[in-house]
């Protein structure tokens, strides 16, 4: 697949309550090695410094590792790239003070001779629309989503905020990458979203979905998304990136 089979377009916005905008995100190209498009959406924590640092090296670090690295074993190379840019964030606020603590959600898509592989950690979520329906392949990583598939952590509902991240890209010197191979979805006219949780908190499922179907192109899809959480004043930085399948 080459990048002109995919109509790809990212817009961000900084919400209305936040002065800072700690999202990052990245669209890139490789044409050697291995050829591929990587799509990154990152959001980041630990105050307005630390958080734009922290979302900042998560793409840079995976864009690096993209660049110079064959597709041989995608799933294991994007886990790698994952717990490398964990590494990085980590040994960086490990060196600074002020920026200790900081981390960053993480959401990479590697599209690449026909494959789609997701290597994903927190709440920046990745939907694929097709054919008038959606659904979503990552997990969130937050206290209330755990819960729901662990009746465990149940609880501790009440005792922390729902939305607390229980997995952070560079807060832990380890980290679990989860890797989700989403090709058999990966068909023409299908539309991957990936987003921070300042779209996922303001707008359903079912609502992305029907945008994607009432939109001609990638950045219309970006462009109604981010419009409609802004409507719902959005309490966080919004970013929403969109590939279309025109394969």
């Amino acid at each position: 697949m080459k990048p002109t089979d995919i109509d790809i377009a990212v817009k961000t916005d900084v919400g209305k309550r936040r002065e800072n905008n700690e999202d990052s995100n990245g669209i890139f190209h490789r044409e050697e090695p291995g050829g591929g498009t990587l799509l990154v959406v990152a959001d980041g924590m630990g105050g307005a410094a630390g958080g734009e640092v922290a979302s900042r090296l998560a793409v840079e670090s995976i864009r690096d590792s993209f660049l110079k690295t064959d597709d041989s074993a995608i799933e294991q190379w994007i886990q790698a790239a994952v717990e490398g840019a964990n590494q990085k964030i980590f040994d960086r606020a490990r060196s600074e003070p002020a920026l200790h603590g900081m981390g960053t959600t993480c959401t990479a898509a590697l599209l690449s001779s026909g494959r789609l592989i997701i290597g994903h950690v927190g709440d920046s979520s990745a939907y694929i629309a097709e054919n008038d329906s959606i659904r979503k392949v990552t997990n969130d990583h937050t206290l209330a989503a755990e819960a729901e598939r662990m009746p465990e952590y149940e609880a501790l509902l009440h005792r922390f905020p729902r939305h607390l991240l229980t997995r952070s890209v560079g807060v832990g010197e380890t980290l679990q990458v989860d890797v989700e191979d989403a090709t058999g979805a990966w068909v023409a006219g299908a539309t991957l979203i990936i987003c921070s949780d300042g779209l996922s908190n303001e707008v359903a499922e079912s609502e992305m979905g029907a945008v994607v179907t009432q939109s001609k192109s990638a950045q219309e899809v970006c462009d109604k998304l981010i419009a409609l959480a802004l409507t719902r004043e959005a309490a966080d930085n919004v970013t929403v990136l969109v590939a279309r399948n025109a394969s």
